[in-house]
């Protein structure tokens, strides 16, 4: 038996009550299992039936070489995080038709798959789990509602695989045929679109509030500190494309290694390591002696499309040292030669501290353009990366030889 989210091991103490041989137990927080281990009254933890894996539920499902009876997805989201008030966007890679699919892959012949998750029965998130579970598995699981309180709490349990047509001990509410006949009414989670939270493809209200009240408030700073026509410079426009792409870079690096290791704290340590290193690399290499830049767009675009269609699961195989090295170096060499441009251009402006600003200023609209995402999908973000760096690409090629705004002396050119 496998679960995954397993908390603080309330499913493998009910599994270990009802008499099952063994337990492989899945979470991705150390703390939360240690929370377990100190204070479940039954201390699942401790049997010797009980196999305890810190890891993410992908993660795991990309490694796992066992075939399971049963696997059982605990409550492992982070719906609480939400409310009515927030404007967080969660990337969730574990109810996606891939994740899925991985998991009915564990199965063994005739065995069940069962997903349970707090929510109601006439909701669009209980009618996106259900059809991507039909999607996964070519048939719709077996539904029913867990009602526990009479304001409505309660939650959604999906059965697949062989148990899918043996009832259902309890007595609960057959949602079922209820959610066919909705089937399609709503965008099925993916990992191009892992967007489980969000009713449609579209940007919430609430993010789009901010996000134009924070431009607002940019460009009143902005104001007040250079012309925003100036913007319109090549030089100008070439440092602000710049700017953009590198955040784009970023976000993009994010996601993709989420889908290796996780949505957790290694992926932004890996990134951000990461880039740092290479921007004091490309700092370095350019103090000594700066590269030209033809071979650096040249190499910057190689490695975007590259990095757009390489297919990270690959990367499993590996030992942890060497899938972390192999995950940086693919997300962060793009950076390497952005960083080379970028350098060469700051270097030779005469007033660095503007380019510098509309360089930031660039990074700040980029974060924005991350948003589109939610719209368009994960692969929005290469393809709005590559434009832009084309667009930096342009602007200095046609660059004036001498321009009193950002000109870099001498070199406005390519090399």
């Amino acid at each position: 038996m496998l679960v995954v989210g397993a908390g603080t091991g309330n499913d493998v103490a009910a599994a270990l009550r009802h008499g099952v041989d063994h337990v492989d137990a899945v979470e991705i927080d150390p703390v939360i299992l240690d929370l377990g281990r100190k204070y479940h009254p039954e201390r699942p933890y401790d049997s010797a039936k009980v196999t305890l894996f810190v890891d993410d539920a992908r993660a795991f499902f990309k490694k796992a070489q066992a075939k399971y009876d049963l696997v059982i997805f605990g409550f492992l989201d982070a719906e609480t995080m939400l409310s009515a008030f927030s404007s967080i966007r969660l990337d969730n890679y574990v109810y996606t038709l891939e994740s899925f699919r991985e998991a009915r892959r564990l199965l063994n012949e005739n065995a069940c798959l069962i997903l349970y998750f707090a929510t109601r029965p006439a909701h669009y998130i209980t009618q996106r789990l259900f059809d991507t579970l039909t999607a996964a598995f070519g048939q719709p699981p077996r539904a029913y509602f867990i009602g526990y309180d009479s304001a409505g709490g309660g939650g959604a349990v999906f059965v697949e695989g062989g148990a899918r047509d043996g009832g259902f001990v309890g007595g609960f509410s057959d949602i079922t045929d209820q959610l066919q006949r909705s089937s399609h009414s709503v965008t099925l989670a993916t990992d191009h679109w892992p967007f489980l939270y969000l009713p449609r493809r579209t940007i919430p209200v609430s993010i789009l509030l901010i996000l134009v009240t924070f431009l607002i408030g940019a460009r009143r700073v902005l104001r007040r500190t250079m012309v925003i026509t100036s913007l319109g410079r090549r030089e100008n426009l070439h440092l602000f494309a710049l700017g953009a792409g590198f955040l784009l870079l970023e976000t993009k690096a994010v996601t993709e290694l989420s889908l290796l290791f996780g949505s957790t704290w290694v992926v932004n340590a890996v990134v951000i390591a990461a880039f740092l290193m290479m921007a004091l690399l490309a700092n370095a290499v350019v103090t000594v002696r700066p590269p030209s830049r033809r071979l650096s767009y040249a190499a910057l675009f190689l490695m975007l499309v590259f990095g757009t269609v390489f297919p990270y699961s690959i990367l499993e195989a590996l030992p942890s040292e060497g899938k972390v090295s192999a995950a940086a170096a693919i997300v962060a060499l793009p950076v390497f030669f952005s960083g080379l441009i970028f350098s060469s251009s700051l270097s030779g402006a005469p007033n660095p501290a503007q380019a510098l600003g509309i360089n930031l200023l660039g990074a700040v609209v980029g974060g924005t353009l991350e948003n589109l995402v939610m719209v368009a999908g994960t692969p929005v973000l290469g393809v709005i990366a590559i434009a832009l760096y084309t667009l930096s690409a342009f602007c200095l090629r046609k660059a004036p030889m001498k321009d009193p705004g950002l000109a870099v002396p001498g070199a406005p050119t390519f090399h």
